[in-house]
């Protein structure tokens, strides 16, 4: 009986994926991505980070704006703006994969596409010391130590871990 399920499982989870809504398909990538990261299989990984985050466009989540009446500054114009608005959720999966996928770039050389990644996810949360840390990294390996440190600097601001800012600190000696 247990085997039954999981073949049932296995069946659906491929077979049906693309039958599945855009937010499904992209939890299935990410998951099949984790699972690529612990087998160390880094490109496969990243490529699957990549679809799951087409998966989150597609699914409107990526592009939801608002319609805004905004004066323009000191123009009086009254034109509109489009804005882009995004639930917290949404937020912190976006930046999830923004952030294993920078990790992933990091490890197959990629720096400045972990480092644009790395980005990406800070704009999303500033408070996501991680992403600092993967940013970090990528600036170190691109040779551009002292913007290294000062991600670190400002990862400490968010940290209140004296574990983690001892660990900072020592990623800062280090550099």
């Amino acid at each position: 009986e247990r085997v039954g399920v999981r073949t049932a499982e296995k069946v659906n989870a491929g077979a049906t994926l693309a039958d599945v809504t855009p937010s499904e398909r992209m939890a299935r990538l990410k998951a099949e991505g984790n699972r690529f990261w612990k087998k160390k299989k880094y490109a496969k990984a990243a490529d699957l980070y990549t679809q799951a985050l087409a998966a989150f466009n597609m699914d409107g989540k990526g592009s939801r704006t608002e319609t805004q009446e905004k004066e323009k500054e000191g123009q009086g114009t009254g034109a509109t703006e489009e804005v882009v608005t995004m639930s917290a959720e949404d937020k912190g999966t976006l930046g999830s994969l923004y952030s294993n996928r920078s990790a992933a770039m990091h490890i197959l050389g990629e720096h400045n596409k972990a480092l644009s990644d790395a980005e990406k996810g800070i704009s999303l949360d500033k408070t996501f010391v991680k992403m600092y840390h993967r940013k970090a990294s990528a600036l170190v390996s691109l040779g551009r130590k002292a913007e290294a440190k000062e991600a670190y600097v400002t990862a400490k601001t968010f940290e209140s871990s004296e574990q983690v800012l001892a660990w900072i600190d020592r990623q800062i000696a280090d550099i």
